[in-house]
């Protein structure tokens, strides 16, 4: 057990115990080396117990260390103090949403914002083969700007092998639990069942399944959950609203994972459609209408910082903030960085000047490839990248690709990791939306 003002492998300095749970302490630590304030988390010695544990650990940290995401916590650092492994992550000042859901109740718009940054989160992570298996609003945190960022991947996946009487201290988490995980099964439709509960739970302002632990697993598995339109908190909504919100949530919640959304998006286009089901009609829900001392509009407390959003109108239209763009950088540093906005059915990408996307790099052909804009059902936009039989192949998680569907956090690279000097690295970034009247 660790204490404040301890100094974990003479780096870094346990200022403040700010969480704790059934297997971590996490810390406001000083990083004395760098002079910034980290999150440190420790892992409980019981967990420790032998070093094939240890090893997985460390590798699963790389792993996760590799992911790329704006949405995903990055991880600094990763060491061992006496044996026992601790991670050092950004401290993030505005809580978690358990927390910012507990302040007040949560518009549409800000429900489908938040959902919409998880997703990415978790459609980025599935592409590269990793799981969370934790997801869970306690796992997600809130800058002081609003951004949500997910926290502890992989964690639940490391300690999935040790004995069953350290198994037990995970149960906090079968409020979130899909019914496969339930028996021991995780896949990325898991993730979705998850982030399905908390939708439930941000529009309900309860868990879908509530009692024991024996009655919450029963839940999962067997049973559907209370119609949204018995919940005190939407009785203002239109009920056409509300009926297609629980055709959302039933899906999502499906017991069996192929009846579920297969992406994170496709549960993010469902719900805004759902919003948008009965245009005519008042789709309203904000927190006036559980307090009306507070206005038309509703004020979120962030950090001592107060963020107005407005509700979600009736047609809810959208606002285009940014267009999708492509973020062109070089591994290792080759002094060029740049970002392009996307908006034209075709777009060229090369090294020569008349290119839409000009490259100024050596490896980089002179008509390398070309980016076709789609319009698919799930999407607002999207774009698909073509390589253009250039002499470097187009790249995507270390395989040759003739072509690719870019979705949010993909990242194209051109030459070949251990043969070329250096790599360009193309990362797609989706185009992002407010809410407008």
């Amino acid at each position: 057990m660790r204490s404040v003002s301890s100094i974990l492998n003479n780096r870094y300095r346990l200022d403040k115990l700010i969480g704790e749970g059934g297997f971590a302490q996490v810390f406001l630590a000083t990083d004395l080396e760098l002079a910034r304030k980290v999150a440190l988390k420790v892992l409980d010695d019981n967990w420790v117990s032998d070093k094939a544990l240890l090893t997985r650990f460390r590798n699963e940290a790389r792993a996760i260390a590799a992911l790329d995401h704006p949405h995903i916590l990055q991880i600094y650092d990763f060491g061992l103090d006496n044996g026992t492994p601790f991670i050092v992550m950004p401290y993030v000042s505005g809580g978690t949403l358990a927390n910012r859901m507990k302040q007040e109740r949560l518009t549409f718009d800000e429900i489908g914002v938040y959902l919409e940054q998880v997703s990415s989160a978790l459609d980025y992570a599935h592409q590269q083969g990793i799981v969370h298996r934790d997801v869970k609003p306690s796992n997600l945190l809130i800058h002081s700007n609003g951004q949500l960022v997910l926290m502890d991947f992989g964690l639940a996946k490391l300690l999935a092998n040790v004995s069953l009487a350290v198994q037990s201290t995970l149960l906090g988490t079968i409020a979130y639990m899909a019914p496969e995980q339930c028996r021991g099964y995780v896949s990325a439709a898991s993730d979705i069942y998850m982030l399905g509960v908390i939708l439930y739970q941000m529009l309900a302002g309860k868990l879908p399944y509530a009692g024991d632990t024996v009655q919450v697993a029963a839940g999962h598995l067997h049973l559907a959950p209370d119609s949204l339109g018995d919940q005190l908190a939407l009785r203002p909504v239109s009920p056409g609203v509300v009926q297609a919100l629980d055709q959302v949530i039933l899906k999502v919640l499906a017991k069996s994972p192929a009846d579920r959304y297969q992406t994170c998006r496709a549960l993010c286009y469902a719900y805004r459609k759902a919003l948008a089901s009965e245009p005519g009609k008042a789709a309203r829900y904000s927190n006036s209408a559980s307090n009306p001392a507070k206005g038309p509009l509703s004020q979120t407390l962030l950090s001592g910082e107060k963020r107005v959003i407005p509700p979600v109108t009736s047609n809810h239209k959208k606002i285009l903030l940014k267009p999708p763009r492509l973020l062109v950088t070089t591994e290792p540093d080759r002094g060029f960085r740049a970002t392009f906005d996307l908006t034209g059915e075709k777009l060229t990408l090369g090294r020569a000047k008349d290119n839409n996307i000009c490259l100024p790099l050596s490896i980089v052909s002179r008509y390398h490839a070309v980016l076709s804009q789609l319009n698919g059902e799930l999407e607002e936009s999207s774009y698909k990248i073509i390589h253009r039989q250039s002499i470097n192949s187009l790249r995507f998680k270390g395989e040759k690709v003739p072509e690719k569907v870019l979705f949010h956090g993909d990242t194209i690279e051109i030459g070949e990791r251990g043969y070329a000097e250096y790599i360009v690295k193309l990362t797609y970034l989706a185009p992002e939306y407010s809410s407008g009247p």
